[in-house]
């Protein structure tokens, strides 16, 4: 099952495209800045999120929408979040998570 979820924050960084065995894959960083108090002051503290674009035509596409993007630019992304577990061969289970990008677009 895939959950849609929504992030806003600040592109903190963008990935070089690699070219996978099946298609092209980038990873961006989308840094979540952290929540203040009613004085202006933060609590806790930014959280950082690898977010996947995958495919190549998807990547265009997402660039294309956003011209002048790039690190520092505030950002809507709609993502999907998989989770998968995989047996290690000690018999340890290794949860695995991934958010895949669904949509972007830059807000003001």
């Amino acid at each position: 099952m895939l959950l849609k979820n929504e992030i806003r924050g600040v592109i903190e960084s963008v990935g070089d495209v690699i070219q996978g065995k099946k298609d092209a894959y980038q990873e961006i960083i989308v840094r979540v800045k952290a929540p203040v108090d009613g004085a202006g002051v933060a609590y806790g503290e930014d959280e950082l999120f690898p977010i996947m674009i995958f495919g190549a035509e998807t990547i265009r596409s997402t660039w294309s929408a956003l011209a002048e993007a790039g690190k520092g630019t505030r950002v809507k992304c709609r993502v999907y979040l998989n989770s998968r577990a995989r047996e290690l061969e000690d018999g340890r289970t290794f949860y695995n998570y991934s958010m895949n990008l669904k949509s972007m677009e830059g807000i003001g």
